[in-house]
């Protein structure tokens, strides 16, 4: 039996890392391994952890690091690793793995690391990207950890995230206005994700027909709200759902304008609903959507090439919906959960037999 502990912080509804982590953790049901997850403590009631994963509750907050902190939780995953006799910690966040790391020399102990990297930092700190094996959500991720990080390209494996049917309800609708074009859009309100271009090419539609539901919350809150009122536009912002597809089924087109994006779980969950995308071109949007044959791309950080490609959907809807059924097809041949999981149990399996660094190509 392999017990494996998974470590992420924080744990949001609106957080793509989030959204994987216990995606992962719901198709892992081998009958050889006992799963084990590990976080700060989790206060949105919208957060449900599996029933078959056991929960541990340690302060891995990096928003909440300080040395009292870092060594608390340094002890008491040791404590824990021990008690629970685990084999391997796959991370899902720097900080994490670097307490899981220290752990692992601190006290000598045979445990297998594994990260997952999910986003990207041009900062260098000291015990990153030491696991035995990292997967990265994209090329791109890929290509800028091994060129900026120094890492050691035998050990980094690209493995795409995944979705499938049964984790939406096509069944509910949210309401939309008749003879608008409907466009939607969700994640973290971070300046990386770009929606306040989106809300700057909603601002040269004023008098389009056209409507915007965004939905998220973060740090830009406040400054999407002012925006949208001062220019009075015609946009809806909403907190996080926990179950997104009543809006996915609403809308028109979904929009993802980036400016920094390793690879969005928005295209493709609007790719299981064979919506059309307009995405920037940047970073991994650009490995799942090729423009005018499975969606549209504009510029990164260009509202004005937006705004155009917004009105080109609308006068061109037939069109577009069938870039969404191509990108319907690209989900599902791509991004489907058996191969995914398929690879992630065979990683598994090498680390927990193999000393020493691993070396592997599975794709």
């Amino acid at each position: 039996m392999t017990n494996i502990l998974h470590l992420s912080p924080n744990l949001e509804i609106a957080c793509g890392r989030t959204k994987y982590v216990l995606r992962l953790l719901e198709s892992i049901k081998a009958s050889d391994i006992n799963l084990f997850l590990g976080s700060n403590e989790i206060t949105n009631h919208n957060i449900v952890i599996p029933k078959h994963v056991r929960f541990l509750n340690i302060q891995i907050s990096p928003e909440k690091r300080n040395i009292i902190n870092f060594f608390h939780s340094i002890f008491k995953l040791n404590d824990y690793v021990i008690k629970n006799n685990i084999h391997i910690i796959h991370t899902h966040h720097r900080y994490a793995e670097v307490i899981a790391y220290i752990v692992k020399r601190l006290f000598r102990n045979n445990i297998r690391l594994i990260t997952s990297i999910n986003s990207l930092s041009e900062s260098v700190f000291p015990f990153e990207y030491k696991s035995d094996i990292l997967i990265a959500v994209s090329n791109y991720v890929e290509n800028f950890v091994k060129e900026h990080h120094k890492i050691n390209p035998e050990k980094i494996i690209t493995l795409y995230n995944y979705v499938e049917e049964y984790m939406y309800d096509k069944t509910t609708t949210y309401k939309k206005c008749e003879n608008t074009l409907t466009l939607f859009a969700a994640g973290r309100f971070h300046k990386d994700k770009g929606f306040m271009v989106l809300l700057k090419a909603m601002r040269i539609l004023t008098d389009q027909n056209i409507n915007l539901l965004l939905i998220g919350e973060g740090c830009e809150e406040s400054n999407y709200k002012e925006y949208i009122a001062k220019h009075k536009l015609n946009v809806k912002i909403l907190s996080p759902k926990k179950d997104l597809s009543p809006y996915y089924s609403s809308s028109h087109i979904c929009i993802i304008p980036s400016i920094v994006e390793p690879l969005p779980y928005f295209i493709l969950d609007a790719g299981m609903f064979s919506k059309p995308i307009i995405g920037s071109n940047t970073g991994g949007i650009k490995e799942v959507i090729r423009d005018n044959i499975n969606g549209l791309l504009f510029e990164a950080n260009n509202e004005t090439e937006l705004s155009k490609k917004i009105l080109f959907a609308q006068n061109n809807i037939e069109f577009c919906n069938l870039l969404g059924d191509k990108l319907n097809e690209t989900v599902k041949e791509k991004f489907n959960e058996r191969q995914h999981i398929n690879k992630i149990l065979y990683l598994y399996k090498c680390s927990n037999n193999q000393p020493g660094n691993i070396y592997i190509n599975i794709i």
